[in-house]
């Protein structure tokens, strides 16, 4: 990887993507983030010489594809879960928004998902039963999208686009630690996982160049 990236960032003004756009500008990357409201961004991101904003929403497919087309090589997206959400907006976009990548040359994807999606390599968890099972129950339309998003995901080859899906726990705002990245087992039971851990994880991710379903989970 060069030492510096072009980074187009989707759900980069809430709580996960703020630390994400501190430390890829602290790293040297140059920044495209797409959002519906950039003006929520301190200063410190929104002014910053490498970063470039774009305003819209899921549904703008013009400005979509403005985003797309910005000369970013690498695409990571926060957005998450919606308590009350109409349709499937979230994907509705990726569907829109993959091909596109791919035509204007982007090469590396890092996508947020939830337990609710099974990877193909997770293993039988009665634990990770009963989270899937609470997401279900509170947020049961996001439930369907996040399985829906796992398996359109799953059907891109990774000779074409080196995507990888993250599944995060329950997210808070301790500071940094070492991340655990595991498959679903019952082994595997950390709640919950700092935001700022998880930037540095998908940096670094970023960096490495792993792809596919290889770090299904973190905590």
């Amino acid at each position: 990887m060069p030492d510096s990236l072009h980074i187009l960032a989707l759900g980069a003004t809430g709580p996960s993507g703020v630390p994400f756009c501190h430390d890829a500008l602290a790293r040297g990357h140059t920044l495209m983030i797409y959002g519906r409201n950039p003006q929520k961004l301190p200063a410190s991101i929104s002014q910053h010489p490498k970063v470039t904003l774009i305003q819209g929403k899921c549904s703008d497919e013009a400005q979509l594809e403005r985003a797309a087309n910005c000369g970013a090589s690498v695409f990571v997206s926060f957005l998450g879960p919606i308590a009350e959400q109409q349709g499937f907006p979230m994907f509705t976009a990726y569907k829109f928004l993959i091909p596109l990548l791919l035509k204007y040359q982007c090469t590396r994807a890092l996508i947020l998902c939830t337990p609710a999606f099974d990877a193909p390599e997770d293993r039988n968890s009665p634990f990770w039963d009963q989270v899937r099972a609470g997401i279900q129950s509170h947020i049961p339309l996001s439930f369907q999208e996040m399985k829906t998003l796992g398996n359109y995901m799953s059907s891109i080859p990774t000779d074409d686009l080196k995507w990888s899906m993250f599944q995060v726990p329950h997210l808070t705002d301790d500071e940094a630690k070492p991340v655990n990245e595991a498959w679903v087992c019952d082994e595997n039971r950390g709640v919950s996982l700092s935001r700022p851990s998880l930037a540095v994880w998908v940096l670094d991710e970023i960096e490495k160049g792993g792809v596919g379903w290889e770090s299904s989970r973190v905590e």
